[in-house]
């Protein structure tokens, strides 16, 4: 995995879990928020990249995951927040910050240098 694919499936997750914290979606809700967001911000959200993040947040206990039954045949499901994953959450909102502000002052150093090189 590349930094870039790294650091977006950090800020997918980021972005996931804040909308949980919100309401209970769906992936198809999920994808339609997450989507409303700018391209430049973050790639285009597909419902199997949201889908593997989400099952991997099940799989550490942040999220879980109710079904519902739309008709005989058809069946929704949702997700949540865990209590584990509001912590988890919270806790990656307070540490992230601060390294993102950090992160954000080299690259914008880096980019002046280039300037000043043309």
């Amino acid at each position: 995995m590349t930094v870039v694919e790294h650091m977006n499936a950090i800020i997918m997750e980021v972005m996931i879990l804040s909308l949980l914290k919100e309401q209970e979606m769906s992936v198809a809700q999920l994808c339609l928020e997450l989507n409303k967001l700018p391209k430049e911000v973050v790639q285009i959200f597909k419902r199997g990249i949201v889908c593997s993040l989400l099952c991997a947040m099940t799989k550490k206990g942040v999220t879980a995951e109710r079904e519902e039954k739309v008709d005989r045949k058809t069946s929704c499901v949702y997700f949540h927040l865990t209590d584990a994953g509001r912590d988890y959450f919270d806790c990656m909102i307070k540490e992230a910050w601060p390294l993102c502000g950090y992160i954000a002052g080299i690259i914008m150093r880096e980019k002046v240098k280039d300037k000043t090189k043309e």
